[in-house]
């Protein structure tokens, strides 16, 4: 596919090239709004979880036009146009806004499958130095009836995303920690319970008792679980949890 966004407004003109001269042929012109877009972020094509094939645009918005949202479409072989996905509805897929403008749709796992971030409210509390870019991130396919989710941490400063278990989505709080340097801890939220501690650390430094995540700006990134934490999710694995996103 070639895609090329106009410089008037927000149309996006989607070509695909069928012909065995390696030309163009035109086969979506899609009118993204220019009251909701000011341009694009990033394009993203793969399979869905149906067997479909799509593609998740990020486009900025908002006042500043510093936000990013996303449109989800797919490819209709009957009608051989781009539409828009039916598993969610476009204005809600719209207004879930995201305010850090390298948290672009990607396949964050591998599968061909584009996951679409988000940053819900509700996902847990920050409590925390202003110095630390961190927020709670949802990733999700909604190319499938029944979603899968990924949920977890997105540390702007190292751009990396560490992904945490399900079930402690809604119940957390991030807070700066008071016993190590350059560290922040996850607590409960109901019972103020210590659940994982991450950090950034030299190779120099003792790792005993922590876990390695992996190497983000030529430092480890290091975890280590609260006491008496078990995790439900038998598939979880924090030696696999961090994402570089850059």
């Amino acid at each position: 596919y070639e895609i090329r966004l106009s410089l008037v407004g927000s149309e996006m003109c989607i070509r695909d090239s069928v012909d065995k001269d390696g030309s163009f042929q035109q086969v979506a012109v899609m009118a993204l709004s220019g009251d909701k877009f000011s341009g694009c972020a990033s394009v993203a094509a793969g399979l869905g979880a149906d067997g479909k094939h799509y593609l998740v645009l990020d486009g900025w918005t908002g006042l500043s036009g510093n936000n990013l949202a996303t449109v989800l479409l797919y490819f209709d072989e009957e009608s051989q146009q781009m539409l828009p996905a039916e598993q969610i509805s476009t204005s809600e897929l719209y207004n879930a806004l995201r305010n850090v403008s390298t948290l672009v749709s990607r396949d964050l796992d591998g599968d061909g499958i584009v996951e679409i971030p988000t940053q819900p409210d509700e996902a847990g509390l920050l409590n925390m130095s202003q110095s630390r870019r961190m927020d709670f991130i949802v990733w999700m396919d909604y190319t499938a009836s029944a979603p899968e989710k990924s949920f977890g941490l997105l540390d702007e400063e190292s751009s990396c995303y560490i992904e945490l278990p399900a079930e402690w989505e809604g119940n957390l709080m991030l807070t700066d920690s008071t016993d190590e340097e350059d560290a922040v801890e996850l607590r409960t939220i109901d019972e103020n319970k210590l659940v994982l501690t991450l950090r950034l650390a030299s190779s120099s430094e003792n790792a005993v008792g922590w876990t390695r995540l992996g190497v983000v700006a030529s430092r480890q990134m290091q975890a280590k679980l609260g006491p008496d934490v078990t995790i439900e999710d038998p598939d979880y694995r924090l030696s696999r949890s961090l994402y570089r996103l850059n």
